[in-house]
């Protein structure tokens, strides 16, 4: 993931150094926003990364446990008592 956002990080000092000699700033000008910018764009990719690497298994997750519950939904329904049945100490 280091590399990952290295290299995010570099594309956007490239690009915002370019945009700003392309509008005829200072060099200098252009260095300190480009920082500021590659800084700002690996914390975003690394905030945006983590969220995309923890709710993908979640996701997976969640559908095994939802596909598990509904292949053994039948036979939890069976052992189950009914909601119209009285509670079998009530009866006695």
């Amino acid at each position: 993931m280091r590399a990952f956002l290295s290299r995010a990080g570099a594309g956007a000092f490239l690009i915002v150094f370019a945009l700003n000699l392309a509008a005829g700033n200072s060099p200098a000008h252009g260095l300190v926003k480009g920082l500021v910018a590659a800084l700002a764009f690996a914390f975003l990719t690394r905030w945006f990364m983590r969220k995309a690497y923890t709710q993908v298994p979640m996701a997976a997750l969640e559908r095994q446990v939802k596909a598990h519950q509904a292949k053994h939904a039948p036979e939890h329904a069976a052992h189950a008592p009914a909601a119209h049945e009285p509670p079998a100490a009530a009866a006695a």
